[in-house]
């Protein structure tokens, strides 16, 4: 009786699991926390996010429901409802005691799913932009200005160095000249050329 109220004084129960054996009685926490030690209390602890975690603040299935990982950044008996759901790679998002809202910005450096972008527009000096974070394979890349040409969805634009004679040479060859575009960055620099021998 007096090891029992040892550990009935901290909150825990008394267990004496050979009662041929003297000095082997144990304190035990009570669910939903952990721990035992023998002749003495014990140290508890509180996984919140163990599956055989049954208190009020336990996440139980919160996080892995929706496919996310649930943690316990401490699990001193004190300390609760500080477990956190993390969103699954390649997605980011963390929420405490509470599911997470997942976004995946296929534009971000670190997006590493088969759905980013990479560097498939910085590659070429396009821009890229995710209008949806929460729709996966909508990235598009961006030409630079002064470029007119529109975005192109999952992949880079072809030709954002856009030659002005494709559409005004027809006013050159009418009149026997030549069309040149001196700066495919630069618009309404195109310009007609007169034929060797003339000059103009």
């Amino acid at each position: 009786d007096k090891m029992k109220d040892i550990c009935l004084n901290v909150g825990q129960t008394c267990e004496d699991p050979n009662k041929l054996v003297p000095d082997d009685w144990m304190c035990k926490c009570k669910p939903p926390m952990n721990g035992s030690a023998t002749a003495q209390p014990a140290h508890c602890t509180l996984d919140e996010c163990a599956k055989d975690c049954t208190g009020p603040t336990c996440a139980n299935d919160t996080c892995s429901t929706v496919g996310q990982t649930c943690e316990d950044p401490d699990i001193s008996s004190t300390s609760t409802l500080d477990w956190t759901c993390t969103c699954p790679a390649p997605y980011t998002g963390v929420a405490i005691a509470n599911q997470a809202t997942c976004v995946l910005d296929e534009c971000a450096v670190n997006c590493t799913g088969p759905t980013c972008a990479g560097t498939t527009c910085s590659a070429v000096n396009q821009t890229c932009h995710d209008p949806d974070t929460s729709t996966l394979s909508d990235w598009t890349c961006t030409c630079p200005p002064p470029s007119k040409k529109p975005p192109q969805t999952g992949a880079a634009v072809m030709g954002c160095d856009e030659d002005e004679c494709d559409k005004m040479k027809d006013i050159c060859l009418n009149v026997g000249q030549t069309c040149e575009d001196p700066n495919k960055l630069v618009p309404d620099d195109w310009m007609c050329k007169c034929k060797p021998p003339m000059n103009g």
